[in-house]
């Protein structure tokens, strides 16, 4: 390791006691099926002047490739220039690789990405990426080899140290299986999204605000456009004289078609990660508290509902589902440590 350059070498061994197989299917052919796997990485970083390179190239022991290669440009202190070209071959599955790209799975993906970060004056900030990606082989869902092209322009303005906001917008192009096609050979057609959103966070003695705004339009092909809607409030407090932590939201969502849905983080219990899905109409809220009973014991809860608008006599589906427009969620959690 040197200060200017920096060089790396893994190796993962994994042995499993039984055999995996994946459920045989055309997408999965090159998923990772046997006993035991090696994977070899070999890892770089290169500064020169104003440039960062870096980059990592992998290989398994069926000799699958997987490589990532960039550069880092800062001609001036307050502007960033990012692009990173990946390749992931259909056959490369590792399994625990984990690296950027447009799919879940590190495999069967060809992308380029470009970014920047530019502050142009004070208490402003400016991002913006384009990214595109292709993948040779079939994916879940996606009976052909496909494209997919993303980007995203994001304003920032922090006025004071207790008060900041943000504009957002996003396009993303993909293609899917048209599935009303007769047509036995894949049969792809384009899903386009448009993407807005607008949030406001402020800070008030132990309470803390956030305002978020989302919208989106979705047309799949050339059928009509439709549409997703969504308006949150977040309050904090945290009590001065008890170790106690409220948090509460209510949100209202119109989503028109599960294309529309609306995903937004939510504060939960300790060891729980909560990002609910909605669409249709209807409303969501919770509460969440922390308390800490003693200095080593430590309590959690969160009450949440949702309520749909939209005369559904069933929610959710599968073994989720229940009867009635309205889903119920209790959490609690103790932590006591020794």
């Amino acid at each position: 390791m040197h200060r200017n350059y920096q060089l790396g070498l893994t190796a993962v061994h994994t042995l499993f006691d039984h055999e995996l197989v994946p459920n045989p299917n055309v997408y999965n052919t090159h998923f990772f099926s046997g006993f035991s796997q090696t994977a070899v990485g070999f890892h770089y970083r290169l500064r020169w002047h104003k440039l960062n390179f870096f980059g990592e190239t992998a290989m398994t022991n069926r000799q699958a490739f997987a490589a990532t290669n960039g550069v880092l440009f800062m001609p001036v202190s307050r502007v960033g220039i990012v692009a990173l070209y990946r390749y992931f071959s259909p056959e490369y599955d590792a399994l625990f690789a984990n690296a950027f790209g447009e799919s879940s799975r590190t495999s069967n993906e060809r992308g380029f990405y470009i970014g920047t970060e530019i502050y142009p004056v004070r208490r402003w900030k400016v991002s913006a990426y384009a990214d595109a990606a292709r993948f040779p082989w079939l994916r879940y869902g996606i009976s052909s080899p496909s494209i997919t092209t993303d980007y995203m322009l994001n304003v920032e303005y922090t006025p004071r140290r207790d008060l900041w906001m943000h504009w957002r917008v996003n396009y993303k192009q993909r293609e899917i299986n048209f599935t009303a096609s007769t047509n036995p050979a894949a049969e792809l057609i384009p899903h386009k999204r448009l993407g807005f959103r607008y949030g406001l966070n402020s800070v008030y003695g132990n309470f803390r605000f956030q305002t978020l705004l989302i919208g989106n339009v979705v047309q799949r092909s050339d059928f009509e456009w439709t549409y997703g809607v969504s308006a949150l409030q977040d309050v904090s407090y945290t009590f001065p004289n008890i170790p106690l932590r409220l948090d509460f939201r209510y949100q209202f969502f119109d989503a028109e078609a599960y294309d529309n849905r609306i995903h937004t983080y939510e504060r939960d219990i300790l060891y729980a990660f909560s990002i609910p899905m909605n669409y249709g109409i209807g409303s969501r809220y919770y509460v969440n508290l922390k308390y800490d009973l003693r200095d080593n014991v430590s309590l959690w809860f969160k009450f949440s509902q949702t309520v749909f608008a939209d005369d559904r006599e069933t929610t959710g589906t599968g073994n989720d589902q229940i009867e009635g427009n309205r889903r119920t969620n209790v959490r609690f959690l103790m932590r006591w440590r020794i």
